[in-house]
């Protein structure tokens, strides 16, 4: 998601996933922390790509 709110990279799993860490570690600095306080990260992933 851009700062807007706004989803990025529509239909590239890898940009988005690539862009995952940057937007945790954004989020824990508003809440005041950061990844060396993250305990547990639990990933779902909704739908896959098709693999050729």
């Amino acid at each position: 998601m851009s700062g807007g709110g706004e989803p990025q990279h529509a239909g590239d799993m890898a940009a988005q996933l690539a862009l995952s860490p940057e937007n945790l570690k954004a989020v824990l600095g508003e809440a005041g922390t950061s990844l060396a306080n993250l305990v547990r990260l639990n990933v779902c992933i909704t739908s896959l790509p098709e693999q050729g």
